[in-house]
C-alpha cells in the first residue's frame, strides 16, 4: 500500500489539506505553529522536503536535551 503523505505519492493540493488539517487540530489546544515551522510546512506543500524530514527538524529542535 502507498504511502498518501509521500510527496511522489500526492499532489500539491493534497498535501496543503493535510497541512492545514494538522494545524487547525494543533491549534484547538494551544497557538499557531513558530513561523520556523511554517516555513518548513511549506517546503512540504511544495514537493521540497518530506514530512519525515520536517518532523525530524521539528522534534531534535524542540526536544530538551
Amino acid at each position: 500500500m502507498k504511502d498518501k503523505s509521500l510527496i511522489k505519492n500526492s499532489t500539491r493540493e493534497e498535501r496543503q489539506k493535510r497541512v492545514n488539517g494538522a494545524i487547525a487540530i494543533q491549534m484547538t489546544e494551544g497557538p499557531a505553529p513558530p513561523k520556523e515551522a511554517m516555513d518548513l510546512y511549506q517546503k512540504y506543500i511544495d514537493g521540497a522536503m518530506e514530512i519525515d524530514e520536517i518532523l525530524k527538524i521539528l522534534i531534535e529542535k524542540y526536544t530538551v536535551k
